[in-house]
């Protein structure tokens, strides 16, 4: 008789299929390790990122490399459900959904049981785009103004090239909308966009000023569907109403014009009109007018202009509120979204005159309901402060100056954008120690577009970029 033993495994089992009748011992039970590079992969990933991060090599002992891998979500939102899973050796996500909870591994031995790891936070979470800063076409310059909308205008250019000056292109909102949302002054072979094709032939700058009012007789400025008061002298839309329906239909037209214009590399900037209504109190009532109303729908136009013209300046019309505090009021609104591209248009610069209620916030004072006093916030360096030259000062009421103390006036209270209104008509006789009017300026007898007067200034000063610098907070 053939003789055998039999000897018990270690686990106390018998196992034919070995000759000597033994199972081998299991492997020990796997153990997790350092789990920090997972963590750090997962605790916050962004959608439409894939994340791939080795997760066996986290696994120790000698069955690590059979076991099976797998995960579990711990709390919070499902691992699974969100996108994770094991591909091979790896944890892996890729889809796009958003959430955050916390997950652990399972690693399952060939020979049975599980080993969870600790618990690992994780967050997906939404693409973040941070856009580049919107950069404004600082461009400070003396602007000529041309009033005359006719093909002299291109000769008005070349004057302006010469100089290395920009131009302001009038025209009114009745010539940009014939009609209610038809803004056939923006179509090609309209009057206004000719004339920026003038400057844009030649390489000079341009601002675009829209009259939306008249200051003589009933000259109509804005298109006929808008409702108009018809002041002693000239006419202006209701913008006031508290309703908002007349300011809307002007906040359209800028909207129109800045779809038009704001992407075309000279065009610098959109002038609105000035805040000066042009009639007293005594017609408030007739006009329907309200000082509180008027000064909400033009705090709504600084609002609005902060959503157009992204990379033109926007000039807001200061020389005019009810009272000193509700000037204060849209001045400040104002120079606050300076970082939107919006600048002050104040008062005609009178050199000497530095008592206008715009110019007093400017420099950081208040009102205090007698007396503007300091105490206030000094903008300069700021904000953007700017006026215009117009005929008051130019041998009017206002007086007669010389070109020479326009400049050093505007340079002295910082204003960046000065324009400049044409005067083609001759001025009186200067007196005292001023030159005589066709000394100073150019020859009034000459042809029309070459009125202006101010060129051996001009020439002289090439430089008055260089002295203004753009404000601080506004992106260039």
């Amino acid at each position: 008789m053939r003789s055998f033993h039999i000897r018990a495994s270690q686990a106390g089992e018998l196992d034919s299929s070995f000759p000597n009748g033994d199972k081998p011992p299991p492997d020990p039970l796997p153990a997790w390790g350092d789990l920090s590079p997972i963590q750090a992969a997962i605790t916050q990933t962004t959608v439409g990122t894939s994340v791939s991060v080795a997760v066996r090599t986290a696994l120790t002992g000698a069955a690590a490399a059979t076991s099976a891998l797998g995960l579990r979500t711990a709390q919070g939102a499902d691992a699974a459900a969100t996108g994770f899973a094991i591909a091979v050796d790896n944890l892996a996500i890729s889809s796009l959904t958003l959430g955050s909870g916390q997950l652990t591994l399972v690693a399952f031995p060939a020979a049975g049981g599980e080993v969870v790891s600790s618990p690992l936070n994780w967050t997906r979470k939404a693409v973040v785009v941070t856009p580049p800063p919107v950069t404004f076409k600082w461009s400070p310059n003396f602007y000529l103004l041309h009033t005359t909308i006719d093909s002299d205008l291109a000769n008005f250019v070349q004057t302006a090239k010469a100089l290395g000056r920009g131009v302001a292109i009038w025209t009114s909102w009745a010539q940009v909308e014939a009609t209610q949302g038809n803004y056939t002054g923006l179509v090609a072979g309209s009057q206004l966009m000719k004339n920026i094709g003038y400057c844009e032939a030649v390489g000079v700058p341009y601002l675009v000023q829209v009259q939306d009012r008249s200051f003589g007789g009933s000259v109509r400025n804005a298109p006929s569907y808008v409702p108009l008061y018809q002041k002693p002298s000239g006419t202006i839309p209701k913008i006031w109403q508290a309703d908002g329906v007349v300011m809307g239909y002007w906040l359209a037209m800028i909207g129109a014009l800045s779809a038009a214009l704001d992407s075309r590399p000279l065009c610098m900037g959109f002038r609105g009109e000035e805040s000066d209504i042009g009639f007293s109190t005594d017609q408030y009532a007739a006009a329907g007018f309200n000082e509180v109303d008027y000064l909400n729908q033009m705090l709504r136009q600084n609002t609005y202009l902060t959503t157009v013209f992204p990379h033109c300046m926007k000039f807001i019309g200061l020389n005019f509120m009810g009272k000193q505090s509700q000037l204060e009021t849209l001045a400040k609104d104002t120079f606050s979204k300076t970082a939107s591209g919006l600048a002050a248009m104040g008062s005609d610069l009178i050199p000497g005159k530095r008592t206008t209620w715009a110019y007093q916030v400017f420099i950081g004072n208040t009102w205090n309901g007698s007396a503007w006093v300091s105490g206030g916030t000094d903008y300069r360096n700021k904000a953007s402060y700017n006026a215009q030259v117009q005929d008051p000062e130019m041998g009017g009421k206002a007086g007669n100056f010389l070109p020479s103390e326009f400049f050093a006036e505007a340079l002295a209270i910082l204003i960046s954008y000065l324009v400049v209104f044409d005067k083609n008509y001759a001025w009186p006789l200067s007196t005292g120690n001023k030159l005589p009017n066709e000394q100073t300026y150019w020859d009034s007898t000459q042809a029309a577009n070459d009125t202006f007067r101010w060129k051996a200034m001009l020439q002289a000063h090439p430089e008055w970029a260089t002295y203004q610098t753009a404000p601080v907070g506004l992106s260039v």
